[in-house]
């Protein structure tokens, strides 16, 4: 829970307001000098049969030949795409040390929980002039997790710094007094994680604030805040650089 201290509405009294974000498992573009590839990525199965793309760290970019690929628990499946330049040779596939005979054999490779694997990929350009090499390391997730790759909010500041990795079940706020609505956003370790958000709680705080009893005898004339009329927003999209993040607003 991150408590959000400083919301404003529209009487100048304040809120506390309490919001959860709950976590469970679930089931510079252009060419080098040195020959390079134009695609280079990796796309898990899920049980379902559907072909999920699977992020790359650092992302994959021109000029970089060294990443690694993390496969959501429920992958038990994977396909590995090569695609060199044109007039660039693929001179060299590996996988594990051993020779890949053909990009048949990139598709649908079978990977154990907890498993990882080496692919190596070398390129020649014209007449041998130049070369270049690729390593990729794709590991598949040993299980589910509540754990989150990030943790940013986007109008406040957290008091206690975030982990990449690390549970914790709660985490304190400050956001500055003009913002009404918290935008918070995580990105998942998992994408067969499940992320919810809701305000839990919210208190009335400060000398300005009414009383029970004139909010019973006078009812029109306060106006609700913009935090209590305007309902949660939970958005989730798949980014290739950072995976699958969740955008909440509340």
């Amino acid at each position: 829970m991150a408590p959000i201290r400083g919301w404003q509405p529209l009487l100048p009294w304040s809120w506390l307001v309490t919001t959860c974000i709950e976590v469970w498992p679930g089931a510079a573009d252009g060419k080098t000098s040195r020959p390079a590839l134009t695609d280079f990525s990796v796309k898990g199965r899920l049980p379902s049969g559907e072909l999920r793309i699977a992020a790359f760290e650092p992302p994959f970019r021109p000029g970089h030949f060294n990443y690694k690929c993390y496969l959501d628990f429920a992958m038990s499946k994977f396909c590995l795409r090569v695609e060199p330049e044109s007039e660039v040779v693929l001179s060299r596939l590996n996988r594990d040390g051993s020779p890949v005979e053909s990009r048949v054999d990139l598709r649908d490779v079978s990977i154990s929980p907890g498993e990882q694997t080496v692919s190596s990929v070398g390129l020649s350009g014209e007449g041998d002039s130049a070369s270049s090499y690729y390593a990729l390391v794709i590991t598949r997730r040993e299980c589910t997790s509540t754990a989150l790759r990030a943790l940013e909010p986007k109008t406040a500041q957290l008091v206690e710094p975030f982990h990449a990795g690390e549970v914790s079940s709660l985490y304190h706020a400050n956001q500055n007094f003009q913002e009404d609505i918290l935008d918070v956003e995580c990105t998942k370790a998992d994408g067969g994680q499940n992320v919810s958000c809701v305000i839990e709680h919210a208190e009335t705080t400060g000398d300005s604030a009414p009383t029970r009893g004139q909010l019973a005898m006078h009812p029109r004339r306060y106006t609700p805040s913009l935090e209590k009329l305007i309902p949660v927003i939970v958005e989730e999209r798949f980014s290739p650089l950072l995976g699958w993040t969740v955008r909440c607003k509340a």
